[in-house]
């Protein structure tokens, strides 16, 4: 029964009062609820913003372990001086003199008879291994003992560690190429020359190895990318590529703009 039925009736106001009393209890009782959905609501907001930033925390702490791992275990292969205070030389090997091939008659050995063999030579207190023409050092240099040229075993965008070749190479256009040489001379002196250069054309042929049939020799050059630019212009729009793709010593051209690597020489 509604206030107003019970108004019409007229009925006893105790009767009134009591049900009015119900009516204020259930409010009450209902606003309570109500805050403490309030309550528990910003609880559990505060709760969850909280674990968003130990998440937070969590992921640069990780960030901070990899990063501490990567400089801990390149800082390990790295060779340090007994004393720090000391500077240890860098030795500088001296290219050899033009060595006059020695005919060698055909005949039926086998392949492995006819490699060339792998021997120690020891020049200006830098050790260096002798692959057939080449001498290969261990400051990332290779010397062609039939043209007394001397190469960098890696190509822009590469380091020389301990070593071993790390990194990617780089491909860029001609411009890009002939200024990255630049700025290698400025920046990496690989075995201590600050003289490198692009090459020309005709520095290239004798690094291939003719016995492959891409013309690569993975034990003088570790890592070989398949186009090299050289400083050699076709005309005004093209250059010439040394190309270690196909077995050939002729030489292949690109527009400018391609994007080849880079392969640096100096003497």
């Amino acid at each position: 029964m509604s206030i107003e039925n019970l108004l019409n009736y007229s009925v006893d106001n105790t009767i009134i009062n009591h049900y009015l009393k119900l009516l204020a209890e259930r409010d009450i009782a209902a606003a309570r609820r109500n805050t403490a959905l309030v309550e528990l609501l910003r609880l559990s907001q505060k709760a969850l913003t909280e674990t968003r930033e130990e998440l937070r925390l969590a992921e640069e702490a990780k960030a901070r372990l990899v990063l501490i791992n990567t400089l801990t275990k390149l800082e390990s292969t790295q060779v340090k001086p007994a004393n720090i205070n000391e500077q240890v030389p860098i030795p500088i090997p001296i290219p050899m003199p033009m060595l006059m091939p020695i005919p060698v008659s055909i005949s039926s050995t086998s392949i492995e008879e006819t490699q060339p063999q792998k021997t120690t030579v020891t020049k200006a207190n830098e050790i260096g291994i002798s692959i057939g023409q080449f001498v290969a050092y261990s400051d990332g240099t290779l010397l062609d003992t039939y043209t007394d040229l001397m190469w960098c075993r890696y190509t822009i965008g590469q380091q020389w560690i301990n070593d071993l070749v790390i990194g990617d190479e780089k491909k860029m256009d001609w411009e890009k190429a002939k200024k990255a040489a630049a700025l290698f001379n400025k920046t990496d002196a690989c075995g201590g020359f600050s003289d490198w250069r692009l090459p020309t054309i005709d520095d290239f042929p004798t690094i291939k190895d003719k016995s492959n049939p891409i013309y690569r020799d993975d034990n003088i050059f570790p890592v070989n990318g398949e186009q090299f630019w050289s400083c050699s212009e076709y005309d005004n729009n093209f250059a010439k590529i040394s190309e270690f793709l196909r077995g050939s010593d002729s030489y292949q051209t690109r527009h400018k703009h391609s994007a080849c690597y880079v392969r640096l020489v100096r003497g």
